[in-house]
């Protein structure tokens, strides 16, 4: 049989137990989101980057040709 005592550390072993799985639980949902959360960072950064890009092109081009101008 066990006694009081025993039965009282099994308990708070227990708990113990049962609140680290739900700490790692939490843990592992804040790891999802904050997951998802840079992976649309990073979607807007390439758009964002891709959008930069194309106006760099189209400032050299109109660089280009004014200087071009300029030497006629």
């Amino acid at each position: 049989m066990i006694s009081d005592e025993g039965f009282f550390n099994e308990m708070f072993v227990f708990s113990r137990i049962l609140a680290n799985r739900q700490s790692a639980a939490r843990s592992k949902e804040r790891k999802i989101r904050y997951t998802g959360e840079l992976e649309r960072k990073v979607q807007t950064l390439q758009t964002e980057a891709t959008t930069l890009s194309a106006q760099v092109t189209m400032l050299q081009v109109y660089v280009s040709f004014v200087l071009f101008n300029d030497f006629i």
